[in-house]
């Protein structure tokens, strides 16, 4: 009877043996246990947007071996040209404005002595009011919304010697209370003539065709004057008040460069302006040079020329 309770017990634990073993181990390795790889693939939390978009890069042609594509050339960049224009000799005396023949000028300028400042310069040889431009053909460019203003204040115009693109507004305003008369003198079919007698008044002129040069006089105050270049294209410049001028976005290539001074007339330089990269000029007049022609200061516009004044 011992006997057979011997062997129950130990066929009773063979079979907890077998089992044991079918199902992977005792119960305290189980737990013990490290997980499986299909169990740390379903727990590990996703790789970050960086990684997996790292992770699913291509390779590159060098890693492929196919031959690299051809990169793409930038389109040509444009250039600046940066000048001075300076005179070597020695400049004549502006003269004074009388305004005695309107007493409300002469009121408004009282206690300042006022110039005609046809040759405007600076110490060291600087010329002022040099109206600079490429000539040449060039790709139509946008024309600015902008007007470029005159101003009639003192009895004077101001700034004296401006730029102005094909089809663009030239304004003229009156801050003086007095009547001014607008007399735009052109023979290119800019001209205008038209009466400004409050203050406030702005009057507003399409540029219809390029010009070396418009010239805006008062014809209630003949010494009031002043100029503007009408140009194609917008690489064009007026030297300041140092001589200095600069023209930007300038096409790559060899370019005729005019200057055009009112007394001293045009001298012209050939430039070469590289693509995103700055040509310097220099430009001398002397004061021998001739005075532009006559017809720019003499020139009376026909009636057919003479067009209205935007409202």
């Amino acid at each position: 009877m011992r006997k057979h309770r011997t062997l129950a017990c130990a066929s009773a634990s063979l079979a907890f043996a077998f089992t044991t073993a079918a199902c992977g181990g005792t119960p305290e390795a189980t737990e013990e246990a490290e997980p499986t790889a299909d169990f740390e693939a379903a727990a590990a939390p996703a790789a970050p947007a960086s990684e997996a978009e790292e992770q699913a890069t291509p390779a590159t042609p060098e890693q492929s071996g196919e031959p690299a594509a051809r990169p793409q050339l930038a389109a040509p960049v444009g250039g600046t040209i940066k000048g001075r224009i300076r005179f070597a000799g020695r400049p004549p005396g502006n003269p004074i404005i009388r305004m005695g023949a309107d007493p409300l000028c002469s009121r408004i300028n009282r206690g300042t002595r006022v110039v005609q400042e046809a040759v405007l310069t600076t110490a060291d040889g600087g010329l002022a009011n040099v109206f600079v431009k490429l000539d040449g053909s060039f790709p139509r460019s946008p024309v600015p919304a902008a007007p470029v203003t005159i101003d009639q204040r003192g009895c004077i115009y101001s700034p004296r010697v401006v730029g102005v693109l094909v089809g663009q507004t030239l304004a003229v305003r009156n801050s003086d209370a007095l009547m001014h008369n607008v007399h735009g003198v052109s023979g290119t079919g800019n001209g205008f003539n038209v009466s400004q007698p409050k203050a406030g008044m702005v009057r507003t002129f399409r540029m219809m065709s390029e010009e070396t040069v418009l010239r805006l006089r008062c014809d209630v105050h003949s010494w009031m004057t002043a100029y503007v270049g009408v140009v194609s294209h917008p690489y064009f410049a007026v030297s300041g008040a140092d001589g200095a001028f600069e023209i930007t976005g300038v096409p790559v290539g060899t370019h005729t460069i005019r200057t055009w001074h009112e007394r001293y007339g045009p001298l012209t330089q050939t430039v070469r302006v590289t693509a995103d990269a700055t040509t310097t000029v220099d430009v001398e007049y002397t004061g021998n040079e001739k005075p532009p022609t006559a017809g720019v200061r003499d020139l009376h516009v026909p009636v057919t020329a003479v067009h209205l004044a935007a409202r």
